[in-house]
């Protein structure tokens, strides 16, 4: 029964690390603006001269190491996999949308690009929520910034959200309407695909 639960965990939180690695490569493709991770990996790509998936590697680990001495308890193993393996699938993402972006890159597509990347990561962290152990590495910060600190999860959050954006637009990341987008629909979408199937 154990090895069944480990197989299906793995199974799951591969998914969703693939589907969270192609909707950062949409957000950062489309030119629109994304979310604070994708803006921030977005300048410090740019600004060092990296892939992306290099830049979301990187980025991965000093959360990782972070949360090591802040939030050791809020880890498990699937947020140790999970950040590792990111930046694997958004260059892998980079690598597919190539070809693809040769023959189309006009606002239609590049919005098309947009929605495709909020409605991924949305069915990725609900799926990742739902299904798997532990919390994403972001999320334990968050969690234990919040209990030191005795302020309020969302305002944490809200707070780390803004440095990463404003750190990436300084770095060179692209701030836009898409930028707005996703600040107001991530989270509807997270909680459209949370409650989808889901019994009462």
């Amino acid at each position: 029964m154990k090895q069944k639960n480990f197989l299906k965990d793995l199974a799951v939180v591969t998914v969703s690390t693939a589907m969270i690695g192609v909707a950062t490569c949409c957000y950062v493709r489309a030119g629109l603006g994304g979310d604070s991770v994708a803006v921030f990996l977005d300048g410090l790509s740019r600004y060092g001269g990296i892939t992306l998936g290099t830049a979301s590697w990187l980025f991965n680990l000093v959360l990782l190491t972070t949360a090591f001495f802040m939030a050791r308890k809020k880890l498990g193993w699937t947020t140790i996999y999970n950040s590792l393996l990111n930046g694997l699938f958004v260059d892998l993402a980079n690598t597919l949308l190539d070809p693809v972006l040769g023959f189309s890159g006009g606002p239609l597509f590049r919005w098309g690009m947009l929605l495709t990347g909020m409605l991924m990561l949305g069915a990725a962290c609900a799926l990742m929520m739902r299904l798997c152990p532990g919390m994403s590495v972001l999320d334990a910060i968050t969690t234990g910034l919040s209990e030191r600190l005795g302020w309020s999860f969302r305002m944490v959050r809200i707070g780390i959200d803004v440095v990463l954006m404003a750190a990436g637009f300084a770095l060179g990341g692209v701030v836009g309407l898409g930028t707005a987008m996703t600040v107001i629909g991530t989270g509807p979408v997270i909680q459209f695909f949370y409650q989808f199937g889901k019994k009462d």
